[in-house]
């Protein structure tokens, strides 16, 4: 007479353990009802000790005794085989990251390579921890992965796992992936934009002086260029600045030459030391600008400093420094592009004001009765509407893009320019706008550069520059008191040539 022994509960459970994993919800209840019926099977091949029947003899003590512990002990092996059962099919599931490396007993193959196991581990887990660290190093080259497919316990598994500590710390670590480091390479918009300002309504074309310019300025535009370079490099700085200029910048002392210098500069001796402290303040505000990698805002006041000892500031009578960095451009006046009915809207950030308001201009103010509600500028602002503009200034910090800058200042000039042609054919025969020189500046934190626009008879605009002799540096002594003397010189010319021919070719008596 043969017993159910933990021998044979051992060899049944190792039966069960070889069956394939199954991938549905129903995995562990069919297991367990498989269990089950493998056990009774066993039961009736291996049958318990007899028990006398209560009908044929009388019970004893003893015999009832180990009925009960039969019974228990069948009832413990079964538990206990249920609970091993539901533990390797945790455990096993668990190994298996994603439907596609789940295969019968070829966790190997899934996992191609071997390394060190460490105590504790099974080489299973080894191999998918490998397989997770692949996963991170072809992240970082570039390689797309697929997402792991993660594996959620039900309530029943998560007990048997808490039950178990093991069970949980054998399980592999997913680690978040790192960013990816591939950078992507465009077409600059604005090399595009300046591309397409050449088929633009009206055309707009860039170019750079030289002998080998696509374009020949006219009269106007090489008188203004022949008057700003008249006395280039001569008497620009007082005299009695000379020893402090040659002794803060030894470097540029090498440079200095008799002709720089100059007496009939009339300052005071008090004028001439407040003087030059404002030049030592713009040196040392934009190399802070620079050193410190400060904003365009803050380079935008570099250039408020300088044109404040040119004399051209907000304040200013004659010629007003407004900002208009935040106002936009009436669309009529803006290029379009042959295939898109959007116009190309740029703005700049400083312009000055030719005659302002508080300025009694007689010859504005009898146009402005004749043409009520008809503005003199291209802006839509409220103030910059009703006022003649001129001189535009683009502005970018330091190692800021010089073809962005440029560019925003052609489709600004442009936009005056169309403004300017328009005015000039109210009530005329014929325009006068035609190669009239319109200046403007583009500013890259301590560069300053000027170009020079105008309009040609087929309505093509061309934006002229930069122009090496006048340009100028902030981060120089010598360069400083050379843009000075520049603005000074332009500021002659934007109040006596370009304001006169305003008033006789735009604003003037009708022809």
């Amino acid at each position: 007479m043969s017993t159910w022994s933990d021998r044979d509960a051992a060899a049944i459970t190792n039966w069960i353990s070889k069956l394939p994993p199954r991938s549905d919800e129903h995995s562990a209840t069919l297991l367990t009802t498989t269990n089950e019926k493998l056990c009774i099977a066993s039961a009736s091949a291996y049958p318990p000790r007899s028990i006398p029947s209560l009908a044929n003899s009388a019970s004893t003590p003893e015999s009832e005794e180990i009925s009960i512990q039969s019974r228990k002990r069948k009832r413990g092996d079964i538990e206990q085989d249920h609970l091993e059962q539901a533990q390797k099919r945790t455990h096993q599931q668990n190994k298996h990251l994603t439907v596609e490396h789940r295969e019968e007993e070829h966790l190997v193959a899934a996992y191609p390579g071997t390394g060190h196991i460490e105590a504790g581990n099974t080489e299973a887990d080894s191999q998918a921890e490998q397989f997770e660290s692949r996963h991170i190093e072809e992240e970082y080259f570039g390689v797309e992965q697929s997402e792991p497919v993660y594996f959620e316990m039900d309530e029943d598994r998560a007990s048997v796992a808490g039950s178990n500590p093991s069970l949980i710390s054998n399980r592999p670590i997913l680690e978040a992936k790192p960013p990816s480091r591939r950078s992507s390479r465009s077409t600059s918009p604005t090399r595009s934009t300046l591309a397409l300002l050449r088929s633009a309504a009206p055309p707009i074309d860039i170019i750079q002086p030289g002998p080998a310019a696509a374009a020949t300025p006219g009269e106007a535009v090489n008188k203004l260029k022949g008057f700003l370079l008249d006395g280039y490099d001569k008497a620009f700085i007082p005299r009695q600045l000379e020893a402090r200029l040659r002794n803060i910048a030894p470097d540029k002392a090498i440079v200095l030459h008799e002709a720089m210098f100059h007496d009939d500069h009339g300052y005071t001796t008090k004028e001439l030391e407040s003087f030059w402290e404002d030049i030592q303040d713009v040196y040392y505000e934009a190399n802070a600008c620079s050193n410190l990698l400060k904003d365009e805002n803050t380079w935008v006041q570099v250039v408020r400093s300088v044109l404040r000892l040119a004399g051209m500031h907000a304040l200013s009578k004659d010629l007003e420094l407004n900002s208009v960095q935040s106002q936009s451009i009436e669309p009529q006046y803006l290029p379009t592009l042959p295939s898109s009915s959007t116009s190309l809207s740029k703005k700049a950030d400083l312009a000055f004001v030719i005659s302002p308001p508080r300025q009694s201009d007689s010859t504005i103010n009898q146009w402005r009765k004749k043409n009520p509600g008809v503005g003199l500028s291209h802006m839509s602002d409220a103030y910059t509407r009703e006022v003649l503009l001129a001189c535009p200034l683009e502005v970018k910090r330091q190692g800021g893009d010089y073809n962005e800058a440029v560019c925003q200042l052609a489709i600004w000039s442009a936009a005056a320019l169309q403004k300017l042609k328009i005015l000039a054919s109210i009530g005329r025969d014929r325009e006068m706008l035609e190669g009239f020189p319109y200046p403007g500046w583009t500013v890259v934190g301590h560069e300053w550069q000027l170009h020079i626009s105008w309009k040609e008879d087929s309505g093509k605009v061309i934006v002229f520059g930069p122009y090496q002799l006048l340009s100028a540096k902030v981060n120089s002594y010598l360069d400083i008191f050379r843009l000075l003397r520049l603005f000074s010189k332009l500021k002659q010319w934007l109040l006596e040539d370009y304001k006169s021919w305003v008033h006789e070719h735009v604003l003037g008596p009708r022809q």
